[in-house]
Formats: structure tokens, C-alpha cells, sequence
């Protein structure tokens, strides 16, 4: 399985329950926000993409680079999305 396939399985897992969101401990460094230095706490839907909150709740998000993961975080992540 690809890097791509990997991700499209986390975005259509994650727009069927929608609300949910993934915890993403040992992640937020490498899902930063860069123009504010702020550190991924969860992964979550919206308006139709994958997006980084700084914690569970906030209003504030920002797109989520997941290609920037490698492979088994990747994997990682898949794990904890709820099964469709």
C-alpha cells in the first residue's frame, strides 16, 4: 500500500464518522503550523480536509501535510481512525 493509498483511506474513514478526531501523540512536530509554531495535538475533518488542531475542540486548525509522514506513521494513524 502507497503513501497516497494510506491517506485517502484515513480521509474517507475520518468523513464517515464525522466529529471524530485522532490523537497524535509523538506526531506534533512534524505536524507544525509554521507560521505560528504551534504543535498538532489531534487530525480531524473540515470543510473537506484533513486538518491539525493545537487541542481537542479548538476553532483554531490548519491543513495537515500528512505526506510529509513516513509510511508506518502513516500506518500509525490508520490504526487509530474508527473502522468504516
Amino acid at each position: 500500500m502507497t503513501k497516497k493509498e494510506i491517506i485517502t483511506k484515513i480521509f474517507h474513514r475520518l468523513s464517515a464518522n464525522a466529529g471524530y478526531e485522532i490523537y497524535v501523540p509523538g506526531l506534533e512536530n512534524k505536524l507544525r503550523n509554521g507560521r505560528w509554531g504551534m504543535h498538532a495535538y489531534c487530525l480531524t475533518l473540515d470543510n473537506g480536509s484533513i486538518v491539525c488542531r493545537p487541542w481537542a475542540g479548538a476553532e483554531y486548525n490548519w491543513l495537515a501535510r500528512l505526506d510529509r509522514l513516513t509510511k508506518g506513521e502513516l500506518l500509525d494513524v490508520l490504526e487509530k481512525c474508527p473502522e468504516l
